[in-house]
């Protein structure tokens, strides 16, 4: 029972039913139910249930915003910063399909401050899959010069695996993430042969090869 009535259940509980219904349609009454504890016992754990809205976003914000500095500090190429940053981005919806439904669907109901917060870090994020974008393309390893839309349409396309995305179908998300880098890496007009010739990082890896090795 301790289990049950800690924050992190509770949370647990709230991603699976704001998802499943909406905030608006989600009340503190359903949360201690599908929980199993007294509606008082949810407020010794949250002061509101904006307030357990505002978790949900906030951590999953920080956790993107957590993958794409790694995603930039991976190597000093582009080529592997744009890989890095669309392979997690796509496991991370993949895997965190209620939290990646919330997140894009239910921010409308928090508080103007936090809306703006929220709309911050959303810049941040994107803004930093751009600058990889622009890098590459500066250094010619892209040949797409429409960065901005380019960006815009690998955020989405990541984000839509959450509306798909099975554990029980017949590709994993190491799978389903090589998948995403490839069409990242079309969708740029990747120069292959050029980046393997002028890759700054010796440890990366040789695209125009193991493109040529998958396709036999």
């Amino acid at each position: 029972m301790a289990r049950q009535n800690s924050a992190a259940a509770i949370e647990r509980a709230a991603v699976r039913l704001f998802a499943k219904y909406g905030f608006v349609g989600t009340s503190i009454r359903d949360l201690a139910s599908e929980v199993g504890v007294s509606t008082a016992n949810i407020y010794n754990h949250t002061a509101s249930k904006e307030e357990m809205l505002w978790k949900i976003i906030s951590r999953t914000m920080g956790d993107l915003l957590v993958n794409a500095a790694r995603a930039e500090g991976v190597s000093t190429c582009p080529v592997a910063q744009l890989e890095a940053f669309v392979s997690a981005h796509v496991t991370y919806h993949a895997t965190h399909r209620g939290e990646a439904r919330i997140g894009n669907t239910q921010w409308r109901h928090l508080s103007d401050e936090r809306m703006q917060v929220v709309h911050g870090q959303r810049d941040q994020y994107t803004h930093a899959l751009e600058a990889i974008i622009e890098r590459g393309f500066a250094q010619s390893y892209f040949k797409q010069p429409q960065g901005k839309f380019a960006t815009l349409s690998l955020i989405a396309m990541g984000l839509g695996v959450s509306q798909w995305y099975r554990s029980s179908g017949s590709h994993d998300t190491t799978d389903i993430a090589a998948i995403y880098v490839g069409f990242a890496f079309d969708m740029l007009h990747l120069d292959a042969a050029f980046h393997d010739e002028n890759c700054p990082d010796p440890g990366h890896t040789q695209i125009a090869a193991s493109t040529a090795s998958s396709a036999v």
